[in-house]
């Protein structure tokens, strides 16, 4: 009987302790720091990468798929090695290139007077403070357009376009004055179409629509030329042991 007894006993503490390990192993989990890398001295967040990590998934998805002909839906797919690279990190490796477009997109928009930083702290909070505005509107019987509600996926992606928007709008900002060489130039490379018939269009029956094209074209051209110069600084492997953590979740 006392074997029995000491043999329950021992059970249960084990059941105790391996719980014990599951329990200390979520807590350190969920307050695990995160990818540990930063861009232009700039922290990258957990949930910042992570919306960004979850946004770039199918992109480099269908590029791996297109590149080795391998089914993404697999569940094993993450964790390939083909030709020396490894999925999860080309999942990691482009979403640090994500984040740098990210940042320069903020770091420009800064220098302009259109935002007050590039942390992503602060776009949170200014989604907190739009939703706040327009639960306020929706309450007091208003008309709101849009979203009731951003989640910070889409409130960037909101954001970043408004930025854009206003940064070619303005023609003191470097870039956006545009010479008559210039316009005449990118109407020449390529072809103009106006009406039903699709009939070639003259400079002047376009020329807002060849203004806009050429200024959003010098907007990204400088955004990626940015982001290229951006520092990436931490530690790499941590940051792969990070994004196979989550994809295994």
């Amino acid at each position: 009987m006392g074997k029995k007894i000491k043999i329950l006993i021992l059970g249960a503490a084990a059941v105790v302790v391996a719980a014990g390990a599951v329990i200390v192993f979520r807590l350190l989990f969920c307050f695990e720091k995160g990818p540990d890398i930063a861009i232009a001295g700039r922290e990258i967040t957990k949930e910042e990468y992570i919306q960004c990590m979850n946004g770039q998934k199918y992109h480099t998805a269908i590029r791996l798929q297109q590149e080795y002909g391998v089914d993404s839906s697999n569940g094993s797919f993450w964790l390939k090695e083909i030709d020396g690279k490894v999925f999860y990190k080309e999942l990691a490796d482009d979403t640090v290139e994500e984040l740098r477009y990210i940042h320069a997109v903020y770091e420009i928009a800064v220098e302009c007077g259109n935002v007050e930083d590039a942390r992503y702290e602060s776009l949170i909070s200014r989604m907190e403070e739009e939703n706040e505005r327009r639960r306020e509107t929706i309450e007091s019987g208003g008309v709101i357009y849009g979203l009731a509600e951003y989640t910070p996926e889409l409130y960037m992606n909101y954001e970043m376009s408004s930025l854009k928007d206003m940064y070619c709008a303005d023609e003191t900002n470097e870039g956006m004055d545009l010479t008559n060489e210039e316009i005449q130039e990118y109407y020449d490379s390529k072809e103009w179409v106006v009406g039903h018939e699709a009939e070639m269009a003259d400079l002047d029956s376009v020329k807002t629509a060849v203004e806009a094209e050429l200024r959003d074209k010098k907007y990204e051209e400088m955004v990626e030329k940015r982001a290229a110069e951006l520092e990436v600084t931490g530690d790499m492997e941590r940051m792969y042991r990070f994004v196979r953590n989550r994809l295994k979740e």
